[in-house]
């Protein structure tokens, strides 16, 4: 072969891997995931919205949820029914959130009853589930920050103001993920874009901690590319709870 012909050769050989990782991006996928949290999953269902989500894309999410109101991740390692579900096998994926507080705690109290008890979790899921992902779900600061824990000492400080304790949060959550060979869906991350880019899309509910509708919808957006690795745009869902956020 001469060196036209090899190029041309190359250059159709280069083209046909392209089109197959486009497929194999594209392809419908089936996803069984686990969800572990409390009410920042159960309100509003984001589970089945992500469901919804990839319907509208032919992919499939078969999910179970664990997410008792106020739950800690040393709550659920000490809960049988969560631990009956990680333990039941057969999930691509297990979430784990962590109560919406914790997370920003100072530093001698996480480092007793948070990181210790995500690792633990952690060995669970890869005990009885070896091939299943990890994904941390990294939450977000509350709307205008928690002024119970404002005025403690030092330590505590970063509470005081929404960016502050978003900060802390999601720098603990990447934390956690890296020390446990996790990923993350980067939920506190997406709400901040929305906050900084389009004002007017109301996140929080009225307490200024849960998710509204549309806050559930961004978390639910964040988790489908996480779990199955599209684009946000790579579907077209009307969530109709809400006007105008698509």
């Amino acid at each position: 072969m001469n060196r036209k012909g090899r190029f041309k050769y190359y250059k159709t050989l280069f083209a046909c891997f392209a089109l197959l990782h486009i497929a194999g991006t594209m392809y419908a996928k089936k996803a069984r995931v686990l969800f572990i949290g409390n009410s920042y999953t159960h309100v509003n269902n984001l589970p089945q919205i992500v469901v919804d989500i990839a319907a509208s894309t032919g992919d499939t999410l078969v999910y179970e949820m664990s997410a008792p109101g106020g739950a800690t991740f040393r709550g659920h390692y000490m809960n049988p029914a969560t631990i009956a579900k990680i333990q039941a096998g057969g999930w691509d994926y297990v979430v784990l959130q962590e109560q919406s507080l914790e997370p920003a705690r100072a530093p001698a109290y996480i480092d007793a009853w948070v990181y210790p008890f995500a690792k633990h979790l952690v060995d669970l899921v890869k005990l009885y589930n070896p091939c299943a992902e990890t994904i941390f779900y990294m939450t977000w600061g509350r709307k205008n920050g928690y002024a119970f824990f404002c005025p403690q000492p030092i330590g505590w400080n970063h509470y005081c103001t929404y960016l502050s304790m978003d900060n802390k949060i999601r720098e603990r959550y990447m934390l956690m993920a890296d020390n446990n060979n996790a990923t993350v869906s980067p939920v506190g991350a997406v709400w901040r874009y929305i906050r900084n880019n389009y004002p007017g899309i109301e996140l929080y509910d009225a307490d200024e901690s849960h998710p509204s509708p549309a806050g559930s919808y961004a978390a639910a957006c964040s988790f489908y590319t996480a779990i199955f690795k599209k684009p946000a745009d790579s579907f077209n869902y009307n969530f109709s709870a809400f006007a105008g956020v698509q």
